[in-house]
């Protein structure tokens, strides 16, 4: 019997966006100039936010070895800033607080400064990092085309799936299944019972919209 005439969950991780422009976990945090994340639409605001996010990854996957990639980075975080908090990743942390030096944007000077990370570091809370994984997963589905020929087999695949048929749990961030047609799928979140036809493993928080909205924007900040 032919796939397609059976019943079938599709399980969808980082690879599913990637021809779109999605990154995969071994591109997220990369560190960036205040020049390039001030040149994401509607971003200004949290630039330092973002620089600080990057900054404390990669000094602490590189040079400290406390996390590997980004899922591990964040549930470092959260372990750190948790009830009860765990005592040796809350030290760590403060210990990387005093060594780790990024460029910031001094909004009232209107110019580039650097100080160490102390200063921005400590804000970095568990929803600070939450928000610049979903900006930085976001970025490619700014005003996307989808008459573009990179999201043609996206656009087919969709139209293929029959809700007596097909289920979809996906692990991704980003918003590709929306921006295919928000009609065809029945979205729902893990504590949600009634059975749907797609699943999305991660919270709420990390998920955004489409259109014309700028990625800050279509991730609630």
């Amino acid at each position: 019997m032919p796939i397609r005439e059976r019943k079938t969950v599709w399980i969808l991780g980082a690879g599913f966006s990637r021809s779109l422009g999605g990154p995969l976990l071994t591109d997220l945090f990369r560190q960036e100039s205040l020049d390039d994340i001030k040149g994401i639409p509607g971003c200004e605001k949290i630039a330092n936010e973002l620089i600080a996010t990057q900054g404390l990854f990669n000094w602490g996957r590189d040079k400290a070895k406390c996390w590997e990639n980004a899922e591990d980075f964040l549930a470092f975080i959260d372990l750190a800033h948790g009830a009860p908090v765990d005592s040796v990743k809350k030290a760590k942390l403060d210990a990387l607080y005093f060594c780790v030096q990024v460029p910031y944007f001094d909004i009232g000077a209107g110019k580039e400064l650097s100080r160490p990370l102390s200063a921005l570091v400590r804000e970095v809370t568990p929803d600070v990092v939450r928000r610049a994984l979903a900006i930085e997963c976001s970025r490619f589905l700014f005003d996307p085309i989808l008459a573009d020929e990179c999201w043609l087999p996206y656009m087919a695949w969709a139209k293929s799936l029959e809700p007596s048929r097909d289920r979809i749990i996906t692990f991704n961030y980003d918003n590709v299944l929306e921006n295919l047609g928000e009609h065809i799928f029945d979205i729902r979140l893990p504590q949600q019972e009634s059975p749907p036809n797609s699943l999305r493993r991660h919270q709420d928080r990390s998920r955004f919209g489409s259109g014309s909205r700028s990625p800050c924007e279509q991730a609630g900040v």
